[in-house]
């Protein structure tokens, strides 16, 4: 599922859902380094996207996982 969301983000890259996705899948796979790099660039190129909101929750929820892992 990574590879596919990573194509589309080849495809389209500013995408606020295909990068938000690529960010769950990250977590859900357990590379939570990726999951928040991703996330903040996204934040960083793009603040006042639309989905914008929505990756700041993902990011809020991989920093979570993390710390539950420590």
């Amino acid at each position: 599922a990574l590879w596919t969301v990573e194509l589309g983000l080849i495809v389209a890259p500013g995408d606020g859902e295909l990068s938000r996705a690529a960010v769950v899948l990250l977590a859900g796979a357990g590379r939570y380094d990726e999951a928040e790099e991703t996330a903040n660039a996204f934040l960083a190129a793009r603040p006042d996207h639309p989905a914008a909101p929505a990756m700041e929750l993902q990011l809020d929820t991989v920093r979570d996982l993390r710390r539950r892992m420590n």
